[in-house]
């Protein structure tokens, strides 16, 4: 009778032990599971006027600039960076159709290899050399709702960034 008090304490001991172990851990979780899908986006919205920014900033790579260029006699006025995380620009001009002055300006660290850069206008491309230049002009007919795009000729340079901003002036 005496042993079998001994395991009957045991095993209620046994059993208190799983308990508090099961209730520090339980198997059903409650907590957050992570998504599987991860969006991120970098978006610039600018509109004239009135002069509203809105930023969305996020892990996808994706780099848009929406520009509402306003009325004539005004200039719209953005900037952006080309790198090995960022090889292209492409801003997105809410123009309407017309003749505009464009303006474009590069700033290059001082070691960086010579890069050729392609700038591309609804369709029709120019190259463009900062190392020669580091302003870049030109006077086009652009269509309703432009598309500027601009990426660098291979070999790229990365890990050696190009500032570019552009002036955009309705003419």
């Amino acid at each position: 009778m005496k042993n079998f008090a001994v395991v009957v304490v045991w095993a209620v001991l046994f059993a208190l032990f799983q308990l508090l172990m099961n209730c520090a851990e339980p198997l059903e979780t409650t907590r957050p599971v992570a998504p599987d899908t991860v969006v991120v986006l970098d978006t610039v919205i600018i509109s004239e006027p009135p002069e509203t920014v809105i930023v969305v900033d996020t892990l996808f790579f994706m780099d848009t600039v929406i520009v509402v260029l306003p009325d004539s006699g005004s200039s719209a006025t953005f900037c952006a960076r080309l790198s090995a995380h960022q090889p292209e620009i492409v801003w997105l001009l809410l123009n309407e159709a017309g003749q505009y002055l464009l303006q474009f300006e590069a700033s290059a660290e001082q070691s960086h290899p010579e890069q050729v850069l392609v700038v591309e206008i609804d369709g029709s491309s120019y190259q463009w050399y900062p190392a020669e230049t580091a302003e870049y002009t030109i006077e086009v007919d652009l269509e309703r709702h432009a598309t500027i795009r601009i990426t660098t000729i291979p070999p790229h340079a990365f890990g050696h960034a190009i500032d570019i901003c552009l002036v955009v002036t309705p003419l």
